[in-house]
């Protein structure tokens, strides 16, 4: 064969083992294809558009609105924005219900407190001093027990603001208001000369138990009822023979009713006008033997459980807060109407306080009071008490003025069932006192009060 055409014949099947190559390979190419399709998708057919088929056609010609509402519906279904698992939505609601209630009872229950500030201890004008009364006003249909207890230890003798030795008076005259006998005689009418005193007072307790009981008709109007049992006891220095001799007397004391009535209540301040009158109920015929050898006299003017007299006894109480500070003053008159049975009437008796407190907590708070005494001698005089026996049997030696500071706390316990209970205490001393003696001055004082307001 010549060699132009071996090599023509060579070309030839050259070219169709390309072509039988090209052929091959593609079918190899596409079969790769295909599986990788399977296994990762067709990206080719991702990001190509497809053919327009009769569903597309058909969207191209519908109202152009339309098409829009469905791109903007299919623009929801997509799958980017993935779909909340249905139980997680049913606890969102559920936290979300609990908490609207938790909110509504929440403002329900601070809208019961406003409304009742007797519970809880909102009302901050609870917070006054254990030593005195009409301090504050209540809720409508509120009421109030409370339990209080007075203790005066009156020591040492003074005479204006001297304090003396209790046995001059009884060695060294002194003037007094009648010179009358003794051993159960009466005594002269009044006159003034100079005696000396058979014994004389060194030390007296003055003990004081009260029920009280307060309602409130509206929400500026309260009433409050007292009930005393009043106990004192005296030791004495006898003249003859300066040994110490003891008496005593105990009794109910003289109920009394008050009303108070709020004129002004604004946030931090309130004013309330009270009026209280004591009945007549208590003793003043009490009788206990003074020394060894004499018989059952009548014990003196103070140690009587009552006084014989109605008196009536107006009052003022201001307080005020702000922020945990809260303060306060009142001015109170303890007025005597007419004598008694037995020809007299105590004088009338005068008091004014002023006190600063600080919440430190919610159920504890501290103050601080000065009160301010003044009370008056007696008018008249019971003709079976000698003057010459004690010089407070004496109706001239009765009165005087006193100042006395106070340390307090009051603890608001816990809430019991659904009513409020408080405890409140103060602790006093004299810093300064004025006597028409000889007479008993103050050493201290304690009160105590216990409340629960239901």
């Amino acid at each position: 064969m010549p060699f132009s055409n071996r090599i023509a014949s060579l070309l030839t099947k050259t070219r169709k083992i390309i072509l039988v190559s090209i052929v091959f390979g593609s079918t190899a190419l596409s079969a790769q294809e295909g599986i990788l399709d399977d296994i990762f998708g067709n990206k080719e057919n991702r990001e190509k558009p497809s053919k327009p088929t009769l569903e597309s056609k058909n969207k191209e010609s519908e109202n152009p609105e339309r098409s829009k509402l469905r791109e903007n519906s299919d623009k929801k279904e997509s799958p980017a924005e993935p779909k909340k698992d249905s139980s997680l939505e049913t606890v969102d609601k559920q936290d979300a219900s609990t908490l609207k209630e938790d909110s509504k009872n929440s403002v329900v229950v601070e809208k019961k407190e406003s409304e009742h500030p007797r519970k809880h201890g909102s009302n901050h004008l609870l917070e006054a001093p254990s030593g005195l009364m009409g301090t504050h006003t209540h809720a409508p249909g509120t009421i109030m027990v409370e339990y209080r207890y007075m203790l005066m230890n009156m020591s040492g003798l003074y005479q204006g603001t001297n304090k003396i030795d209790p046995v001059l008076p009884l060695v060294f005259p002194h003037q007094t208001t009648t010179n009358g006998s003794i051993a159960g005689f009466s005594a002269t009418s009044p006159s003034s000369g100079n005696s000396t005193y058979m014994m004389t007072p060194t030390q007296m307790n003055m003990e004081m138990h009260m029920a009280t009981l307060m309602g409130a008709i509206t929400e500026n109007l309260t009433v409050m009822a007292m009930i005393p049992f009043v106990r004192n006891s005296m030791e004495m220095l006898n003249g003859g023979s300066y040994l110490k001799t003891y008496m005593s007397a105990q009794g109910v004391g003289d109920i009394q009713g008050r009303i108070s009535y709020r004129t002004m209540h604004k946030e931090n301040h309130s004013l309330i006008v009270s009026f209280g009158l004591s009945f007549p109920t208590g003793s003043i015929d009490q009788q206990d033997f003074m020394a060894p050898g004499l018989p059952r006299m009548k014990v003196p003017y103070g140690m009587q459980p009552g006084t014989g007299t109605y008196n009536p006894s107006p009052g003022l109480t201001y307080t005020g807060k702000w922020e945990k500070i809260f303060w306060g003053t009142q001015a109170l008159a303890n007025l005597r109407d007419g004598k008694n049975a037995n020809g007299y009437k105590f004088g009338n008796r005068y008091e004014a306080s002023l006190w600063i407190g600080l919440k430190v907590k919610d159920w504890i708070s501290f103050l601080g009071r000065i009160q301010l005494d003044k009370w008056e001698n007696l008018s008249g005089s019971d003709p079976s008490l000698p003057i010459t026996m004690n010089p407070q049997n004496d109706p001239e030696k009765q009165g005087g003025r006193r100042t006395i500071a106070f340390a307090g706390t009051n603890i608001k316990l816990p809430l019991i069932s659904d009513f409020e209970t408080r405890i409140n205490f103060e602790y006093g001393v004299p810093i300064q006192q004025h006597l028409n003696g000889p007479q008993l001055g103050l050493k201290s004082a304690f009160n105590l009060s216990a409340q629960a307001l239901f």
